[in-house]
């Protein structure tokens, strides 16, 4: 399955540390340098949705999509306060 097919062209993909972590790098395809951010924290969980949030309000003319395991999402639910709160 094509992944153009639910994506645009450019989009920012923005992946957390986890097991999970070679998936998002074999399946989504980043057109340049500055879109594929793999936040690298000592290895540490849960800073991926910050980051996306982060790239997302810095780059608002590009989708940003969030690659997130099932334990850096659950621990990184509290971020969501920060995109309400921006709204």
């Amino acid at each position: 399955m094509s992944r153009t097919r639910f994506l645009p062209a450019d989009p920012i993909v923005a992946t957390d540390s986890g097991f999970f972590v070679g998936y998002p790098a074999m399946y989504l395809r980043a057109p340049d340098a500055q879109a594929f951010v793999f936040s690298q924290t000592f290895q540490a969980e849960a800073d991926g949705l910050a980051t996306a949030i982060g790239e997302a309000v810095a780059r608002p003319d590009r989708l940003t999509v969030a690659a997130l395991g099932d334990g850096g999402a659950v621990m990184g639910l509290p971020e969501l306060e920060t995109p309400a709160r921006l709204a």
